[in-house]
């Protein structure tokens, strides 16, 4: 009589693998939906991978993401410092936040982000980039122009972006 009733528990009740699993599907199914920009779907499966495992930093940055673009700039910022607060060395969180607080006309706080960020991965060109826009709008214009021209030393893509504000900064 133990046994059947073992069987089917084991049945109803999904193993520790099983739901390991099921909630690594959900990660990934957020991340081919935010990729597709469905910001709906991927919110829903990363929001069910969260119920399951609270403390995961990369499910509160892609949640973060998906807050910013849906223009939803303050519930972006706290997830992204959620996130930071379990991952505080995660430059792509820090990156993330930086530039939502750029969106949002929140210039003193972005150059905070931005500077932590940048002491952690100092050759990173898209932080030297927004720090340099965070800088300019402080009207530091020899530090705008210090990181305007680091970024495009690190990476020419960002020539065009960094000339703008560079040539402003004159």
């Amino acid at each position: 009589s133990a046994l059947p009733l073992t069987i089917l528990l084991s049945i109803i009740a999904p193993t520790p693998a099983l739901a390991d699993a099921k909630s690594e599907l959900r990660f990934q199914q957020g991340v081919a939906a935010y990729g597709a920009r469905e910001f709906g779907a991927a919110r829903e499966s990363f929001e069910n991978f969260l119920a399951r495992n609270p403390g995961d930093p990369t499910a509160l940055r892609y949640l973060g993401l998906i807050s910013r673009h849906e223009s939803k700039d303050a519930e972006a910022s706290d997830y992204f410092v959620r996130a930071l607060q379990l991952a505080p060395t995660e430059v792509l969180t820090y990156m993330a936040l930086g530039e939502t607080q750029l969106n949002a006309q929140q210039n003193v706080p972005a150059q905070d982000t931005l500077r932590t960020a940048l002491a952690l991965a100092p050759q990173n060109a898209r932080l030297h980039l927004y720090m340099g826009i965070a800088e300019y709008r402080l009207r530091n214009f020899p530090e705008a122009a210090k990181h305007f021209d680091r970024a495009t030393t690190l990476d020419a893509n960002l020539q065009r972006e960094a000339n703008y504000y560079s040539g402003l900064t004159q």
